[in-house]
């Protein structure tokens, strides 16, 4: 039996730990920009997500695609709540514990899975977000065999909801598990929104650096101290161990980048001989 041939592609994997505190701009703009099982690492406040999704804009070409999963924070909550040993909920497929107090915010909100912080991630908080940086939902993927993999109920949304079927002998908590999970894709739109963001890049860099600088110098308050502002709790949020961990985690996790090689660059793909 014969084999197909194609063009050899060679990847360079990246780890940085700046995707969600400073400016990143690749040499060139990609068609495509993916997030698998890590966006809400950057929920931990909400200039971590900011500066990502930013990131994610000025690589991105107009027309390019970003799209990604994440655990969906209003069925993790639904999981938690239902379970009768709040705050936790455990089954042989699926450990989940609820490390907020009182009502969940849109960031910085923690719930822990096994062996690891992760941050609640609230759908119109991601899309009003990505719309900031001209990233729009895409509610019709126009694939019958992908839209079979999500709720029926979620077609015309623009976050989708896993539909697991496993074998019937499976553990139903397999299925609760793979349930709370959602994926996305949004465009990038508009030629006059990529030049004013390749032209105001380096000044919104400049200030985030600033404005990392006087948080790195705010004072933390006591414990009973309350916080009036939504800037106050970002300042003291972002200043947490478990915060500049998470983004930790984060970037390891996303910041796989296909850099060609100069030759590369230069030439296109390399065929197999």
């Amino acid at each position: 039996m014969g084999t197909s041939e194609g063009p050899l592609l060679e990847a360079e994997f990246v780890d940085s730990d700046q995707l969600g505190l400073s400016l990143w701009r690749e040499p060139r703009q990609y068609d495509a920009v993916t997030c698998m099982f890590a966006i809400h690492y950057f929920f931990v406040t909400e200039r971590a997500l900011d500066t990502f999704l930013h990131n994610v804009a000025i690589n991105l070409k107009d027309g390019g695609h970003f799209f990604g999963t994440f655990p969906s924070g209003k069925r993790v909550q639904d999981t938690i709540f239902k379970a009768k040993s709040w705050p936790q909920f455990k089954a042989p497929m699926l450990k989940l514990q609820a490390l907020w107090k009182g009502q969940a915010a849109p960031f910085g909100c923690v719930g822990a899975a096994e062996g690891s912080y992760e941050y609640l991630v609230f759908n119109s908080t991601l899309i009003g977000v990505a719309a900031k940086h001209g990233l729009e939902p895409i509610t019709d993927w126009r694939d019958p065999e992908l839209d079979d993999c999500f709720d029926e109920a979620d077609a015309q949304k623009p976050i989708k909801h896993f539909h697991p079927r496993f074998p019937s002998n499976s553990d139903p908590s397999l299925a609760q598990a793979s349930a709370l999970f959602a994926a996305f894709v949004f465009r990038k739109t508009g030629v006059q929104g990529s030049r004013k963001e390749a032209e105001g890049s380096e000044a919104s860099d400049r200030k985030r650096k600033r404005d990392e600088s006087q948080t790195a110098s705010t004072p933390q308050p006591p414990a009973s101290v309350k916080l009036d502002s939504a800037a106050q709790r970002d300042a003291v949020d972002w200043g947490k161990s478990e915060g500049s961990q998470a983004l930790k985690e984060a970037a390891k996790a996303v910041s796989a980048y296909k850099r060609p090689k100069p030759r590369e660059a230069r030439t296109g793909a390399q065929e197999k001989g």
